[in-house]
């Protein structure tokens, strides 16, 4: 059985010069809060709980299919201070193509949006990048309107990511997802362990 080593992939992105991030496929990606704050969520045993900020980013992962035309989400986990999501490229069909080119046109026309609808994606074929710069965007819009902090970081600057290239790969993630919260008292990420590590 394959098993997904946190370790061996952790926070350690192998972007690849010259690979095309808008392709269909399966992409594993990870991002934190600014100075890993853990602002999203508590673990208690087993599960997560989620704050007021862990929600919304819950709420726009929801989203993801609508706001994002070719893309979505296969598993993800709100920890504490990051999240892990692996998202689904698909392909970009002539129907996805049509209803874009509606959206586009009617957005084209309109002076201004409503400041509480989601803002939805105009990228054609959006790249990996692109994506995930599109969920902090919009989840940090909407937690610094929820706290009054306009302008604020919300996210850490950049994010891991790894193209998943095989079924038994892609379970593998899917299990270290799923089993993510239960092993948060091991997660380098945990702020215990981060004072832990500082004191070696």
């Amino acid at each position: 059985m394959v098993v997904y080593d946190p370790q061996k992939h952790h926070r350690r992105s192998t972007r690849l010069p010259g690979f095309d991030y808008s392709q269909p496929g399966y992409y594993f990606v990870t991002f934190c809060v600014h100075l890993r704050e853990c602002l999203l969520a508590d673990v208690i045993g087993d599960s997560v709980g989620l704050s007021t900020f862990g929600q919304i980013v819950r709420d726009v992962f929801d989203q993801t299919a609508v706001n994002l035309w070719n893309v979505s989400i296969d598993q993800d986990v709100v920890m504490p201070n990051h999240a892990h999501v692996i998202y689904r490229i698909h392909e970009w069909t002539q129907e996805i193509e049509t209803a874009f080119a509606l959206e586009v046109s009617v957005r084209s026309q309109s002076d201004q949006l409503a400041p509480d609808l989601p803002i939805r994606s105009l990228t054609r074929k959006p790249t990996l990048g692109q994506i995930v710069a599109f969920h902090k965007y919009e989840t940090t819009r909407r937690i610094n309107r929820a706290r009054n902090m306009a302008g604020t970081r919300f996210w850490q600057r950049g994010f891991y990511e790894h193209i998943v290239r095989t079924q038994r790969e892609l379970d593998a993630i899917r299990r270290y997802i799923i089993n993510n919260p239960r092993q948060w008292a091991l997660d380098r990420d945990n702020p215990k362990n981060i004072a832990g590590s500082m004191t070696k």
